[in-house]
This record gives C-alpha cells, structure tokens and sequence, in this order.
C-alpha cells in the first residue's frame, strides 16, 4: 500500500479573499490507481497519520507548495489561456500567544501526573478568575 499527499482547494470570496489549501492522504496499491474500498480508505488514514501532528502535515504542506512553484515565491494557477490566480509561497504565517505543553514541559509550578503525563494545574479557592478566565461574580 502507497500513500500520497493530495490537496484541495477552496476558494473564499468576501472581505479579504483567499484560498484555503487543505491536505489529504490518498492511498493506492500500485502507486497509480486510488483504493476504490472507501472503509478500507478510511481506516489505512486513521492508522498511517494517526501520529501525525500540525508540524508534520505543514512542512509536508508547504514542502508541496515550494515543489508546485517551482521554488518560487509564487504559484500561477491557470483560470483561463491568458488568466492565472497567482497566490504567494509559502502561505500566511501566524502565531498564537498560547500552546500546548508537551510532557515534560512543565514548570515549576505545575506538577505532571506520572501515570496519564498530564499537567495538573492548581486553582486556589480564592482565584479571582474561574476555569473560563472569566472574572467571579463574587
């Protein structure tokens, strides 16, 4: 069984247009034609990219884009014989201010639970904000 990268594209039109590139895994038994059973489909994905985290399926992603674009820092999609939607490599970067703790990356002020790995937090009884971070009504 052989697995490939597929993507799919979808256009958004409004206020600030863009494509969403969304990854796939498409599985084949000869590396040309796609596995017809779709339930043995599904279950190869649920078992192959089990493990898979966002690192692995965005270098694997923008590593496709950098190799459609030829190295460049765009890719040109034909709409029409003189049209093309040209769309900047790599993608839109962001960051968020928050994430999450992987085992062992607890600081000293947080324990880990030695038998599931997670990180245990404690909230005192007179903590001004509840499990939300909304402010207490108290």
């Amino acid at each position: 069984m052989h697995w490939h990268l597929a993507l799919s594209a979808k256009v958004w039109f409004g206020a600030e247009p863009h494509v969403r590139v969304l990854p796939r895994i498409v599985f084949t038994t000869d590396g040309k034609s796609v596995l017809d059973d779709v339930r043995a489909a599904h279950r190869l994905r649920r078992s192959v990219a089990r493990n898979w985290r966002n690192d692995k399926w965005r270098d694997m992603l923008l590593a496709f884009l950098f190799w459609l674009s030829d190295g460049g820092t765009a890719l040109r999609v034909p709409l029409a014989s003189t049209s093309f939607l040209e769309l900047d490599v790599p993608p839109v970067r962001m960051s968020a201010p928050v994430s999450i703790l992987a085992q062992g990356d607890a600081t000293e002020s947080e324990e880990v639970d030695p038998e599931s790995g997670d990180v245990v937090f404690e909230v005192s009884e007179d903590d001004p904000e509840d499990v939300d971070g909304d402010a207490s009504d108290d």
